[in-house]
């Protein structure tokens, strides 16, 4: 399976608080800070590729933190935030008459697309720095090496292997214990996006 590692938060931000909300929705979009037809195609291809099953990591302050796993919540893993998001326009909320599935004020038409996931077996709170990550199989890590100002990047099925085998190695001790964070989706979200559209 392939893997995406997401970019969160800054270095101001509480990388727990923010994976804590993500990993208590199971719900994560990337905002889009440009609608150039490069960055737009190249975003849009990689949700439209994601898979059921397909490995979720994030990315903060030079940690990764993870492991979640793609879920369908009903037909599909991924979906358009809002009628129309996969056009290469701007809208306003004004417009849609709040039709957002996530809900990010002024900037929601940023948001065009989300993913849904759990935990695989959980988000834990304890980091691991990238450096550590580089050195553990280093000929397999092609495109963590190259994730610098992006917002997320798509990682092989070898590469997203080597990942998972380093957290779950340097977690091995605590996986029983209170240092994770589950991941909790309501049979309220779930009953909002089978009711969506999807990509």
């Amino acid at each position: 399976m392939a893997g995406y590692l997401f970019s969160i938060g800054s270095k101001t931000t509480d990388p727990i608080e923010v994976i804590r909300e993500c990993a208590a929705s199971g719900v994560y979009s990337t905002k889009l800070g440009s609608l150039s037809p490069t960055v737009f195609e190249g975003t849009l291809a990689d949700y439209i590729s994601m898979k059921p099953g397909d490995n979720v990591y994030f990315f903060c302050q030079r940690k990764i933190y993870g492991i979640g796993e793609l879920v369908n919540v009903g037909p599909d893993c991924k979906y358009s935030n809002f009628p129309g998001a996969c056009a290469l326009k701007g809208y306003s909320a004004t417009a849609l008459n709040s039709q957002f599935l996530v809900d990010k004020g002024n900037d929601s038409n940023l948001y065009r697309w989300l993913c849904l996931f759990k935990g695989a077996p959980y988000f834990f709170e304890d980091g691991i720095d990238i450096d550590e990550i580089l050195r553990y199989k280093p000929n397999t890590f092609k495109m963590l090496r190259a994730f610098w100002k992006l917002s997320f990047v798509k990682i092989d099925d070898e590469e997203n292997q080597s990942l998972k085998e380093i957290v779950l190695l340097r977690h091995q001790t605590n996986i029983d214990n209170s240092s994770h964070l589950h991941r909790c989706l309501h049979p309220q979200t779930h009953n909002t996006f089978e009711k969506n559209q999807i990509l």
